[in-house]
């Protein structure tokens, strides 16, 4: 209120931009952007990262590494059980996809009074494309253990044969 009781005009007003607040990025376009730019930095000095994920959510958080005779991936899926996972292949497009779904605490609302409750039921879906070089005609190994999912596939490992001399005795007619 001004001096004499009336309203005072803000600065929008004043400046003529009521579209100022409208025209402000919020967190989540900032963070968006911010997250782009990493991938892109990411996958263009590293250049693999694309190849494998194939889902807009990055949980389950994973980690994927390689040896000379698996492929393999962990993913941390605290406090689900096997009943709660379903892993499928398609092997022709080279495609693995873990879902996942947690149920809630199973307590009855109606007997206990939550005084905070974030444990709630989810579910979750993450694809990873393979590389060429994996077997998906081999049976993985497959472990659950204190809320860590194991994956290892076997590699295809081309060996390489030494060339064998033939020896020829040429005649001479």
């Amino acid at each position: 209120m001004g001096a004499n009781g009336e309203n005072m005009a803000s600065i929008d007003d004043v400046l003529n931009l009521p579209q100022r607040r409208i025209l402000m990025p919020t967190r989540n376009l900032i963070m968006d952007q911010h997250e782009q730019i990493i991938n892109k930095f990411f996958d263009e000095f590293l250049g693999n990262r694309k190849n494998f994920i194939h889902s807009n959510t990055s949980y389950p958080k994973m980690d994927i590494i390689e040896d000379d005779t698996y492929f393999r991936i962990r993913c941390a899926v605290p406090g689900l059980y096997k009943e709660d996972l379903d892993i499928e292949i398609v092997k022709e497009s080279k495609l693995l996809t873990i879902k996942g779904s947690a149920k809630d605490s199973g307590y009855d609302p109606s007997k206990f009074h939550f005084h905070l409750k974030e444990l709630k039921n989810s579910a979750f879906t993450r694809t990873i494309q393979f590389p060429e070089y994996i077997d998906m005609e081999a049976n993985p190994l497959v472990t659950l253990d204190n809320g860590i999912l194991y994956l290892a596939f076997n590699k295809i490992v081309h060996k390489e044969e030494e060339p064998k001399e033939t020896v020829k005795k040429i005649t001479i007619k």
